[in-house]
Order: structure tokens, then C-alpha cells, then sequence
């Protein structure tokens, strides 16, 4: 219990004074956390070349996040945005021929499977759904894409989906 209580002692002080740095710590301020983008959801192309993923940047004037795909070789190199939208792109899947990524894309509003081709250009909107949907997933031969959405039970449609909601 002891050694648990040392170790844990020096972990604290190695966090306060990283490698015995002699420069006092600035705390981080909610300024420099919001100033700080967020890298989430990598996925590696099925070639294993390029890495997609998502950065997401705040703002704080508006109280607003903007999400974009990205992609980079996977050996280094300098980044590319692939999705420009004011609104969120996330969950990014690569196709199983990695030519295309299919992911989620809120710019109409509610999410949406979109797609868009390597190297880039114009994505295009796969669904519109009342009710939105996430979690697109591509078939292993890359034909279908699977995605969930909510519904109401006893609705056929998403008309009726869209009158209850």
C-alpha cells in the first residue's frame, strides 16, 4: 500500500513538473482548451496509405462546433481537408476498394449518410431521413451501406416518422 501511495506521489509530481522542467506550469484556461482542436475517429484506408479522421474546432463567440473529415498519408506527411461544411461531418468509413468514404454529415440539419470520392471534390447526400441516421457502416463488397436511424414503432414511412416527430 505503501509503494502504491509513493508511486502515485511521484506520478503527481511528474504531472506538475513534467521532466523537471524549471518554468512554472500556466494552467490551461477555458480561452486556450477551446482554442485547441480535437482529432477523433481515426480509420486507416484498406490499403493501409491514408488515415481519415475528424477535427473539430470551437467557437466561442457563437457557441458552436464545426467537424471536418481529413485525411493523411499514413507514413506522415501534411494533412487535407476532404469536407468543408459549416455544419458537422463525422464518422468517417472508408469504402472496401478505398475510392470513396461514406459518413455523417448534419448540413441539412438532421444527419445523413453522404459520400464522398477520393481525392476529393463534392460529396453527395446518400439519405434524407426524417428522423436523421448515424453509424454508417459499408458492406464487404462495397455495394450497401448500413446505418441506423430512429423510428417510431408503429410508422411504415418516414412520412408518418416525420408527423409524429
Amino acid at each position: 500500500m505503501k509503494k502504491r501511495i509513493l508511486y502515485l506521489a511521484l506520478f503527481g509530481i511528474l504531472l506538475a513538473n513534467p521532466l523537471g522542467s524549471a518554468a512554472p506550469a500556466k494552467p490551461l484556461t477555458f480561452d486556450d482548451f477551446i482554442r485547441i482542436q480535437r482529432v477523433s475517429d481515426p480509420q486507416l484506408s484498406p490499403d493501409g496509405s491514408l488515415i481519415a479522421f475528424v477535427i473539430t474546432v470551437l467557437d466561442k463567440e457563437t457557441n458552436k462546433s464545426n467537424s471536418d473529415i481529413w485525411i493523411v498519408q499514413a507514413k506522415g506527411g501534411e494533412p487535407r481537408q476532404l469536407t468543408s461544411s459549416p455544419k458537422g461531418d463525422f464518422n468517417p468509413r472508408w469504402s472496401p476498394d478505398g475510392k470513396k468514404i461514406a459518413f455523417i454529415s448534419s448540413r441539412t440539419g438532421t444527419p445523413q449518410v453522404y459520400r464522398i470520392n477520393l481525392p476529393g471534390g463534392e460529396s453527395s447526400p446518400l439519405t434524407s431521413l426524417s428522423t436523421g441516421a448515424s453509424g454508417v457502416v459499408w458492406s464487404p463488397k462495397g455495394t450497401h451501406l448500413a446505418f441506423t436511424s430512429s423510428v417510431y414503432p408503429d410508422c411504415a414511412d418516414d412520412d408518418c416518422n416525420k408527423k409524429k416527430a
